[in-house]
């Protein structure tokens, strides 16, 4: 079951996306993320980077990664040149039907599942474990929007990137890799 638009989510993300990859404008790409997603950026470092410990730190560690993956996929005219969509198969969430759906996926996904994808619990290494609420499930406040590279050797991680309204406006609020 396909969920309804939320209003801007879909522009939001393809903006993000067109940025960081078509335009190879990582650091605008950047603008669209929450300083409450900053803190994913320690769950995924490197054994011998030491963790940021201030939003500062933290955002230039973020926007390094973003111009990594940007100059990994190279010079683009059209987004999914360079990135894919995963296939979806969670039964709680709802794919949202967007014109750039080849690129990446959108769903709106329930409350609980965005809350555990939060970064301040989390620990590196730890897989994302998500508990059933206790009662009905609440849709509308959180997207998800995930791709996987295509210049990559093997069976390629998927990002996805978990979207909420920050002082009105949609952003990137927490972010995580799943690994095959």
């Amino acid at each position: 079951m396909g969920a309804p638009r939320s209003c801007c989510i879909d522009q939001k993300a393809g903006d993000f996306y067109n940025k960081w990859f078509v335009q190879g404008k990582p650091a605008e790409a950047f603008q669209y993320l929450s300083t409450r997603a900053y803190p994913c950026v320690n769950l995924y470092r490197d054994d011998d980077t030491p963790a940021a410990g201030t939003a500062t730190e933290q955002g230039r560690l973020i926007q390094a990664g973003l111009e990594k993956a940007s100059s990994l996929v190279g010079p683009i005219k059209k987004l999914e040149e360079g990135i894919a969509a995963p296939n979806v198969s969670h039964p709680d969430v709802r794919l949202v039907k967007h014109s750039q759906s080849k690129a990446f996926v959108i769903a709106s996904v329930p409350d609980h599942m965005a809350a555990a994808a939060g970064c301040q619990e989390r620990k590196p290494g730890e897989d994302l474990y998500i508990q059933e609420p206790g009662t009905g499930k609440v849709y509308g406040n959180y997207y998800a929007t995930g791709f996987r590279l295509l210049k990559t050797v093997g069976d390629p991680s998927v990002l996805w990137t978990v979207w909420a309204k920050d002082a009105g406006e949609w952003k990137i609020v927490s972010y995580f890799l799943l690994t095959p």
